[in-house]
């Protein structure tokens, strides 16, 4: 699949209505992600523990079939740290609309009392690029999102998706570049996470 970049269309607040299915895969995902997170909280520091606790969402869309795995995860920092200061940075494309994603922090009861200190940040730069500073995240996160290219390398022939497609010399093209694009997307995460960081992935696969 091809990143639909800058001039693509943008997530709306219908998203998580229309792709439950990637819901569901982030609640089946969730516990692996608190799991590793437990591992990075036990891996910190004395001094990285003054730092805020930075969760990073990337692929995030109107956020909302990741904010009840983002909420535990938040739970999980605030029993063992009650008053630190947490940053949670929503990525997505430039075009994405962000604005659900803020009323689902913002219309929640309470929900700033209940966490607080806690701050929400967007980012409209692409996972294929740094997003953050370096050694400045101790947990990302990516659901049913990096399967998408940096761009389109050639015309399939007889599909409209890779998984569809016969062998052939586009496709091995497309193979090409998406080795090189999770490349580029490790190497970018782990620029971003602290030492001891976690990133967990949840990403669609053949065989």
């Amino acid at each position: 699949m091809v990143n639909n970049g800058a001039a693509g269309h943008a997530m709306t607040s219908e998203y998580s209505e229309r792709t439950r299915g990637a819901g569901v895969v982030i609640d089946t995902a969730r516990d692996l992600f608190l799991r590793a997170l437990e591992h990075t909280l036990e891996a910190e520091t004395k001094e990285s523990r003054l730092k805020p606790f930075c969760f990073a969402d990337f692929g995030t869309a109107d956020g909302g079939t990741s904010m009840a795995t983002m909420e535990a995860a938040i739970q999980l920092v605030r029993k063992v740290h009650p008053e630190r200061e947490i940053l949670v940075v929503y990525e997505d494309q430039a075009t994405n609309d962000f604005r659900p994603v803020f009323t689902k922090y913002t219309g929640t009861s309470d929900f700033f009392q209940k966490y607080g200190p806690l701050f929400v940040h967007s980012t409209g730069v692409s996972f294929y690029f740094q997003c953050a500073p370096s050694n400045s995240v101790q947990a990302s996160f990516s659901a049913t999102a990096m399967h998408w290219l940096s761009f389109k390398p050639c015309d399939l022939p007889d599909a409209l998706h890779i998984t569809g497609a016969a062998e052939s010399t586009e496709k091995d093209v497309f193979l090409a570049q998406s080795e090189k694009d999770w490349e580029s997307i490790l190497l970018h995460r782990s620029k971003e996470l602290v030492k001891g960081g976690s990133f967990v992935l949840a990403l669609f696969l053949c065989q």
